[in-house]
């Protein structure tokens, strides 16, 4: 029974992990994006750490969203990335790809000359894809990846009527451990309920056939 246990539970696990792996993204576990006004509308700080792949590198793409224009007050703005190009890594992988930094919207506040400073929290999510190789050109990872986390910006007042992006940190957050697919739990539970079946009527059939080897004895 216990083998029969250990089997089921292997072969479900098994294939569980083999879908997993052919139908998900390489998930980043931690790392920044970090913009700051001083580098313009177009350029931020890449780390990265996602399964094999960790990146170092000064990245570039379309224009931050709200990045060297003025946001006016009361209006809902999303702060969005897109890097398209890679600059040479700092350390870690160099890596080429497209990857999208998509967050929530928020509403900015009135009366921007009340306040010196204005700061927010707002959740984001990253998809793309990546092509890593070490620093000698050996690959390491070339595929899909995604992550998410959250997004803190610091706005200061131009005037009473609208703010400027001083600086954003998207943070990765470590994703949530996955869970056995329901398609595997029912396996292993249909497969311990019938182990446990067989195991009660061997059982019984050994108690019968001994109960009958001590009739025929005594008669």
């Amino acid at each position: 029974m216990r083998k029969a246990i250990v089997a089921l539970i292997s072969l479900a696990v098994i294939g569980s992990s083999a879908a997993v792996a052919h139908a998900d993204p390489l998930l980043v576990t931690s790392g920044s994006l970090d913009y700051d006004s001083d580098f313009g509308c177009c350029a931020a700080i890449l780390n990265l750490v996602a399964g094999p792949v960790t990146i170092a590198d000064f990245v570039t793409g379309d224009p931050i969203l709200g990045a060297g224009a003025n946001l006016s007050a009361g209006t809902s703005v999303a702060f969005n990335v897109h890097v398209t190009r890679f600059g040479t890594a700092f350390s870690g992988d160099q890596a080429e790809g497209d990857l999208q930094f998509l967050s929530t919207p928020i509403m900015l506040p009135l009366n921007p000359a009340s306040m010196s400073r204005f700061e927010f929290t707002t959740p984001f999510t990253m998809t793309g894809n990546l092509n890593a190789r070490t620093l000698s050109g050996t690959p390491v990872f070339n595929g899909a990846v995604a992550g998410s986390g959250s997004l803190q910006v610091f706005l200061r007042p131009v005037d009473n009527t609208a703010f400027f992006l001083d600086d954003a940190t998207f943070t990765f957050a470590a994703p949530a451990q996955p869970t056995p697919e329901p398609g595997a739990l029912t396996l292993i539970g249909v497969g311990l309920v019938g182990a446990s079946t067989r195991a009660r009527w061997r059982k019984r059939l050994a108690r019968s056939n001994g109960t009958e080897a001590a009739r025929r004895r005594t008669v």
